[in-house]
């Protein structure tokens, strides 16, 4: 089985579940007005009571590394090479193209995964620099 994970469009988080030969399992899409990736845990924690995988089943992650939302993208990012740390699965990070599809990205994630099985960090990538400076007066 292969999670995919996407918190990088703007307060939408995406979660599927899809087995070795590419069906879905499991599927949680959340849209809100505010902060859809500060409940990422809590949404995995939801796949998994829904799926209910053994963890040896668990064969990778494929995570939308951006370009899109700051906060989405980082939180997404860093929870996705915490757990495939943590599990020991290998990851793959797509940049999500013009309007790609999920069923798309998921496709070109299981493909990577089966070329290069072998543990990676992602690095986020953004749609613009951070505004974490100190504002001037």
């Amino acid at each position: 089985m292969v999670v995919y994970l996407d918190g990088s469009q703007q307060n939408r988080v995406t979660m599927v579940m899809v087995d070795a030969n590419g069906t879905v399992r499991g599927q949680i899409k959340r849209r809100g007005q505010w902060h859809q990736s500060d409940k990422i845990i809590g949404l995995i924690d939801q796949l998994l009571a829904q799926t209910r995988p053994r963890r040896s089943a668990i064969t990778g992650m494929i995570i939308v590394r951006g370009p899109g939302s700051f906060t989405g993208t980082r939180l997404s990012v860093t929870i996705a090479n915490a757990l495939g740390y943590a599990g020991q699965w290998p990851l793959v990070g797509l940049i999500r193209r013009d309007q790609e599809t999920a069923t798309k990205l998921i496709n070109r994630g299981c493909r990577a995964l089966s070329q290069s099985p072998r543990r990676r960090v992602i690095q986020p990538l953004y749609d613009s620099q951070p505004h974490i400076t100190v504002t001037r007066r």
